[in-house]
């Protein structure tokens, strides 16, 4: 887990047919009539912005006032019985920006969010970030779509949260013994960046841009989920005394083949080639399949 930690660290820096804007937890047309969505510049009216000693700015715009009330109303409404939301504010200037359609439609982007999650959850840097991606395959697999956009999109917000604060905090978030329980809500200017790709129909591209853009995490990837597949394998048993240097008798070689076999170090032909020759030491042809940290120091227990 040291590795996933280390690289986030590192290196950060198609439709489901569902409509959660039919739901009846929508605001009624007399509470909206007459109120058009307020996007001024592409930038969205924040609860900062509302609370601001800046009265000018909203002094001939109460509607806009009004719009986002109701709109915080709807999020606590429908939350009732979603766990772990905590971007309430964040969640309704969002709904609102958009006429509370739903965010989750593309399948694409649902099913690459999720597996950016689920990687990220295997690190254990957060015990929340792991709980909202259960929570997120539980709402999924029972339909619960409404749910579902609501818990997406404010795991949406962590996540962006995390990103932006590893910059400053990876040290202490990945390394020390402080992880956030919840993390910072993410910015103005990230939150229109996902605003505007999603005007654009591009937000699939916005959250495939999340993660590194990087061949070494797609390698990571690919490792762990090997290890994954093959974490309730029974493996040989053998045991080594101190270090065994290349040509030292070595107790069960064929499980220790059978262990870089099933790792990806050897070749099921190396691996045939090896045990014909029934050899009990340890000779040049395994030693060169042994990952680097042991081959330097010979095979250690």
């Amino acid at each position: 887990m040291t590795v996933c930690k280390y690289w986030y660290f590192t290196s950060v820096l198609c439709l489901v047919p569902f409509n959660l804007s039919a739901s009846s937890d929508l605001p009624t047309n007399s509470e909206a009539e007459g109120k058009p969505i307020v996007i001024k510049s592409k930038t969205i009216i924040t609860s900062e912005l509302m609370n601001s000693p800046d009265k000018e700015l909203f002094a001939n715009d109460q509607a806009t006032h009004q719009q986002f009330q109701i709109a915080k109303d709807w999020v606590k409404n429908i939350t009732q019985n979603v766990s772990g939301i905590h971007y309430f504010d964040k969640l309704a200037e969002v709904y609102l920006a958009i006429g509370y359609g739903q965010i989750w439609q593309d399948q694409i982007a649902i099913a690459e969010f999720e597996e950016q999650i689920r990687i990220l959850s295997l690190t254990k840097i957060s015990s929340d970030l792991t709980r909202r991606y259960q929570n997120l395959k539980r709402y999924k697999k029972n339909s619960d779509w409404r749910y579902y956009d609501i818990l997406a999109t404010d795991t949406l917000f962590a996540y962006m949260g995390f990103i932006e604060g590893i910059q400053k905090k990876g040290n202490l978030w990945l390394f020390g013994d402080i992880s956030p329980g919840v993390f910072p809500a993410p910015s103005e200017t990230f939150i229109n960046s996902f605003l505007h790709n999603y005007e654009k129909q591009n937000f699939r591209y916005f959250i495939s841009q999340l993660k590194p853009q990087k061949n070494d995490y797609i390698k990571l990837v690919e490792a762990l989920d090997e290890l994954i597949d093959i974490k309730d394998m029974r493996w040989p048993v053998f045991l080594f005394k101190g270090i065994i240097r290349p040509g030292q008798y070595v107790n069960n070689m064929d499980g220790v083949v059978t262990v870089l076999e099933t790792l990806g170090d050897m070749t099921f032909f190396e691996a045939e080639n090896i045990r014909s020759k029934n050899n009990t030491y340890l000779s040049s042809s395994v030693v060169v399949s042994i990952p680097n940290q042991l081959e330097d120091a010979g095979l250690r227990t």
